[in-house]
This record gives structure tokens, C-alpha cells and sequence, in this order.
């Protein structure tokens, strides 16, 4: 779903509602909301924009009521001054509710980002699982066992885009980092190979190092 089409049907729940909030504090709302949609638009239910238009009105009324507490207070420790000392219009804001404003629109943008980036870890392991069993899946029909190790230290370095992540590109990807840190960890690339049959004649890669170590250095031997 796009912004544009989300911001729209968020207006059109909201109704004839007037949300005292900043631009900056509902775009971080509806930032939030549209990365919880991610590509499945069904999860943008009449249910789910009804709870983000009553944590929306939640949070202008909170910032309203705070807001109007501190002006009733500050009103008490200023008395209105005289006619005289009629304070120009750009001084009629006090400092203290502009420091005051912004403090807890930048809470409530942390707090927003902060659930935005607990959503795309969360999107991203479920990413890097399926990566990581399709590639295994495919060492398993070539009859390659998979180097734990080696697996585990390739999968941290693959770069998962934060949306529309493909996961059979991935898989190549991966394919390749594996077989590449394979050989530089010093093991000779296992690559399936086929037989005379058709079939893939695999090979166990450590097995297979540790054969030509133990020829080549002369270890091992009887006694």
C-alpha cells in the first residue's frame, strides 16, 4: 500500500476529528503503520486503521492535557500584565511550551521508530530463516552436507533489503559468499559435480581436507 493510499482511508476513519498533533508527529504514526502493513495489504483491516486513529487521538489528547495543565500553572506564576506591558505577539508563546511542545513530540517520534525497528528485525530473521533452510534444502538434494561454521558465519554478512526482499535471489547470494568463504577458510570449493549416471556425485569437504592434510604432512600413521 502506498502512503498516499493509506494517509487517505486513515482521514477517511478519523472523520470530521481534528487531531491536535504536529505534521511530523502523524507522519511518524502513519510511517509506523504503513511498515506494519509491509507488502500484505490485508492487513490494513477497517479494524487496524481504527486502532491507529484511537492511538492517534490517544496521544493529542494526552500531549493537549499536559500542555493545558503547564499553561494553567505558568498562568498562576505570571499574572497578566498590564495593558502597558502587553507582551508583541511573537512573545506570546512562552519558551518554556515551545521547549516543552517539541520534548514530547520527539518522545513520541522515539517511541514510534523504536517500534518500527522492532518490526523490521522481526521481518528480517523471518527472512534470513528461509534463506538459510532453502539453501540447505538445495546442499541436501545435491547430497552436500552443509559446513555449520562456515553457513553461520556467510548468513551474518547477507544483505536483506527492508522491503520486497526476493528470497531465491538471496539464495544465490548466499550460494556464492559460502562457497567463496569455503575455500578462503581452506577447504577446496565443493561444488556438485555430476556422474557418469546423471546423478550428482557429492563429497564431504572437510572430510576431504583433512585426507590430503594427513598425506601431505604424513600424520597418522601407525606406530
Amino acid at each position: 500500500m502506498e502512503l498516499e493510499a493509506l494517509k487517505s482511508k486513515f482521514n477517511e476513519t478519523l472523520g470530521s476529528t481534528k487531531l491536535q498533533i504536529s505534521e511530523r508527529t502523524l507522519d511518524g504514526l502513519l510511517q509506523d503503520a504503513l511498515a506494519e502493513i509491509g507488502d500484505d495489504d490485508s492487513r490494513a483491516t477497517e479494524d487496524f486503521f481504527t486502532r491507529k486513529v484511537e492511538l492517534a487521538k490517544t496521544i493529542a489528547g494526552q500531549i493537549n492535557h499536559d500542555v493545558s495543565a503547564r499553561i494553567k500553572d505558568w498562568e498562576k506564576q505570571n499574572p497578566k500584565p498590564k495593558p502597558a506591558e502587553k507582551p508583541t505577539e511573537e512573545d506570546e508563546t512562552p519558551q518554556w511550551f515551545v521547549q516543552y511542545r517539541n520534548k514530547m513530540e520527539a518522545k513520541v517520534a522515539e517511541l514510534e521508530q523504536a517500534r518500527k525497528d522492532d518490526l523490521m528485525k522481526s521481518q528480517r530473521k523471518d527472512v534470513l530463516s528461509q534463506v538459510k533452510e532453502s539453501f540447505k534444502a538445495k546442499l541436501e538434494t545435491a547430497g552436500i552436507t552443509a559446513n555449520a561454521f562456515v553457513l553461520k558465519q556467510t548468513l551474518r554478512d547477507i544483505d536483506i533489503p527492508e522491503q520486497d526482499a526476493d528470497v531465491k535471489a538471496l539464495v544465490k547470494d548466499l550460494e556464492k559468499a559460502y562457497y567463496a568463504n569455503l575455500k578462503e577458510a581452506g577447504f577446496e570449493t565443493e561444488i556438485p559435480r555430476r556422474g557418469n549416471g546423471g546423478g550428482f556425485k557429492p563429497k564431504n569437504v572437510a572430510d576431504d581436507y583433512w585426507a590430503k592434510k594427513k598425506a601431505k604432512e604424513g600424520w597418522g600413521g601407525k606406530d
